[in-house]
């Protein structure tokens, strides 16, 4: 293997392992869509990273450069490299790397040479920089939208040292063989088979390349019963025999670099322009807070809150002003899940029709979950009462945020179309909404349910996307589910078979387990958390969360002691990013409200950055004198309850007056500074492991 260094006109790869070799791709056109370690991803021009054993796919690119340097090479230079990684989250020299890198294609005196220089310079950068130390072999952490491939995958990780059968695996998950393979195939895009054998096969270049072991003894210590069946393996995947690969990959300082011609046409200026003019060697990401770049129109979504009951929804200890103001929230209802009593029990009717209309004043929904057909006849005389308790509500002038939900479990799909028909002839501001999965599990396919959907016209649909179960439904329900890989991908495909608009999405009842630590499962990824959100806000998707945690995955607003949780906090900075003009990148979000600017910062999707590391970023602002600058932090030590009030304290009974001042502690860190960005030190911003940064800049007066 050598040394190479391409610019592909276009460029797609499909799901295979890295093996043997650690790559570098970046584009010149703008972006790579790609899949790393089953999750999808969109570069925008920054330099991707694939590790030795990572699983990875390039579904798209143009104008792609690759390096690819072979493991025998690195290996001199970082001897522990196999049991370690170059962490792509933690490299912010991207356009200096991407200079070195261009730079090699100039015809130069002593290419070899001038190239080896630049490679090594390239390379001690990714040394320092993002270089991740092990005490074992690296092996990547591979996470799908699919909990029971992710624990199937987990347990097969485990056990390299095994031979880990698929009838093994499917009696202990409790499924089929067949279920398994089509897991693998259709999400990973790999097979069951390849998966197990690509995994082997990285593991053991280690003892492969010290050359301390016999082939039966690494045979053996991966689980293979015969060194025939490893060396089978090893040549399907690498393409020679193990002794072959000993003897001929030894490791190697000095290698040749092998850089193809490019087209003088299309590539010479650009190379010519990107290698002659040097960047500065800089550790920040530079904004620029006018940018216009992968600008889009956001649009409104709702926010709601799920209560199970009246003792729920009237517990004061939970919703007031002292603990939160829903208000805060983008356009909020409480959802009562069960509201038989309330239908039912006309003496609690007062009470709750002032309940209504105090939260209608204060421009905060409600809605009522519906579970079977007596439910349905009794809301509508609940309905009939609150028009006459406030007739008022009759004007179209007069906005009601009431909201009726339908629970398709218990309730024929002609019944819940003549109550909506009836309801909405009769009362016009109402909306009206359903609850996807139970529908689904009804109709004979898809095209029947997208008939009925449009017969339906509901104006929202609940779906639970992030659980297995659900996934498993859709897959069943039409193929183009099977290439789906994360929930996004599962609401754009919604959208499309469906023929319903992104913003009548709400995904019911988040969890946390996209959101948690791969190393530490009860830490949640904040960066993780506000990646995800920004992605709903993109495209309109509302969210229901729980108001307290019903279960240990559930994303909850509050804790059982009332505190807010920091996805509260969260949506609170997105606020000002809703129905406006913004600025989507990777790790920041910039909105524009007349003269005043909003910033939203946050590490990149699925950083595992050290403590000591700090991102750095350069604001670059059209204001030129003295203007204010208002910043709100979210980390652990500002606005997480969960590192101030640990788990096993959550249920503790603790005294009001502590609770009070737990309360008050549990807020972002907030400064208003004056700051002058024509000096080099107002111009930097920090941002910490796992850390939030909301800032407003307001023009100078």
């Amino acid at each position: 293997m050598e040394i190479t260094l391409h610019i592909h006109d276009t460029i797609e790869r499909p799901q295979q392992r890295c093996l043997n070799c650690i790559k570098l791709y970046f584009s010149l056109d703008g972006e790579l869509e790609y899949y790393l370690n089953g999750s999808a991803y969109i570069n925008e021009g920054e330099i991707l990273i694939i590790n030795h054993g990572d699983l990875y796919q390039i579904e798209r690119g143009q104008q792609v450069v690759e390096l690819t340097l072979p493991l025998n090479y690195l290996l001199s230079i970082y001897p522990k490299l196999l049991n370690a990684y170059l962490d792509n989250s933690l490299l912010q020299n991207h356009d200096y790397l991407k200079y070195l890198i261009l730079k090699m294609f100039r015809p130069q005196t002593d290419q070899q040479a001038s190239n080896q220089k630049l490679l090594e310079e390239m390379l001690s950068i990714l040394k320092r920089k993002t270089l991740i130390n092990y005490n074992y072999p690296y092996l990547p952490h591979v996470r799908t939208n699919h909990s029971t491939l992710n624990q199937i995958i987990k347990y097969i990780n485990d056990r390299t040292e095994k031979n880990v059968t698929i009838g093994e695996i499917s009696q202990a998950f409790f499924v089929s063989s067949s279920y398994i393979s089509l897991l693998f195939k259709r999400i990973l895009h790999i097979s069951f088979k390849d998966y197990i054998s690509s995994l082997k096969v990285a593991l053991s270049l280690q003892p492969l390349l010290s050359e301390k072991h016999s082939l039966a003894h690494v045979a053996e210590q991966l689980g293979y019963h015969t060194v025939n069946n490893f060396t089978r393996h090893f040549k399907e995947m690498i393409g020679l025999p193990p002794h072959q690969f000993r003897s001929r990959h030894a490791i190697a300082k000095d290698m040749t670099i092998h850089v193809s011609k490019v087209r003088p046409n299309v590539y010479h200026e650009y190379i010519k322009r990107a290698a002659t003019e040097q960047p500065l060697m800089l550790n920040y990401t530079t904004i620029n807070l006018t940018s216009s770049l992968n600008a889009q129109e956001t649009q409104s979504f709702k926010t709601f809150i799920h209560v199970k009951d009246l003792n729920d929804l009237f517990s004061q200890i939970f919703i007031n002003e002292e603990n939160m103001q829903l208000s805060s929230l983008t356009n909020p209802y409480i959802i009562l899940e069960e509201a038989q009593p309330l239908i039912f029990n006309e003496a609690q009717r007062p009470l709750l029709l002032k309940y209504i209309d105090k939260h209608f004043n204060q421009n905060i929904g409600f809605a009522l979950t519906l579970h079977t057909p007596e439910e349905v006849q009794g809301v509508e005389s609940l309905i009939a009462q609150l028009y006459l308790y406030k007739p008022s509500y009759l004007s179209a002038d007069h906005h009601v945020k009431l909201m009726l939900i339908y629970d398709a479990s218990e309730m024929a799909q002609c019944d819940i179309e003549r109550s909506i028909k009836s309801l909405r002839e009769s009362y016009p501001q109402i909306q009206f909404a359903l609850k996807l999965e139970d529908w689904l599990k009804q109709v004979e396919g898809i095209k029947q349910a997208a008939d009925d959907l449009k017969q339906l016209n509901c104006d929202y649909y609940f779906i639970s996307i992030d659980q297995s179960e659900t996934l498993t439904l859709l897959q069943e329900l039409h193929s183009s589910f099977h290439h789906c890989k994360t929930p996004i991908d599962y609401f754009d495909t919604l959208s499309h078979i469906l023929d319903i608009s992104s913003g009548q999405w709400i995904h019911q009842h988040i969890t946390k387990l996209q959101f948690i630590n791969a190393h530490n499962p009860t830490e949640v990824h904040l960066s993780e958390m506000i990646t995800y959100v920004s992605q709903l806000l993109a495209r309109g998707i509302s969210v229901s969360f729980d108001l307290k945690g019903s279960s240990r995955s559930a994303v909850a607003l509050l804790n059982h002691h009332g505190i807010q949780k920091p996805i509260t906090h969260i949506y609170q900075f997105l606020k000002p990013f809703v129905n406006t003009t913004v600025h989507f990148h990777s790790n920041y979000l910039i909105g524009l409200q007349g003269e005043t600017i909003h910033l939203l910062l946050f590490n990149t999707l699925n950083q595992r950055r050290l403590s000591s590391n700090v991102q750095r970023f350069k604001l670059i602002n059209p204001y030129h004198s003295a203007s204010l600058r208002f910043t709100q932090t979210l980390n652990r030590d500002h606005g997480f309850i969960d590192d101030a009030l640990p788990e096993q304290l959550q249920h503790t009974l603790i005294d009001d007056e502590i609770l009070k001042h737990m309360r008050l502690s549990n807020t972002p860190k907030s400064e208003l500074v004056s700051c002058d960005f024509n000096r080099e030190e107002d111009q930097i911003v920090e941002l910490y492991k796992d850390e939030i940064k909301y800032i407003r800049i307001f023009p100078p007066r």
